[in-house]
């Protein structure tokens, strides 16, 4: 089975007691998203999009399975 494709939208950054502990988005949700897979046979790839600071990027929808955003 070939990896699923999600796309993170991070629309905000964590407070620093959160980065110092967890890390940025990016590692939270990758963390996350490992963490509740059903078995290690699903695999998937994280694409990060920093839609704060460069707001005028974002994932083609065709290109992947599913889009996660963050933040408030």
């Amino acid at each position: 089975m070939a990896p699923l494709r999600i796309a993170l939208l991070v629309n905000d950054t964590p407070v620093q007691p959160v980065v110092d502990a967890f890390g940025e988005y990016p590692q939270i949700y990758e963390r996350w998203l490992s963490e509740s897979k059903p078995s290690e046979d699903v695999a998937f790839r994280m694409t990060s999009f920093d839609v704060v600071n460069h707001p005028g990027i974002y994932p083609n929808p065709d290109e992947y399975d599913g889009i996660v955003l963050t933040g408030s």
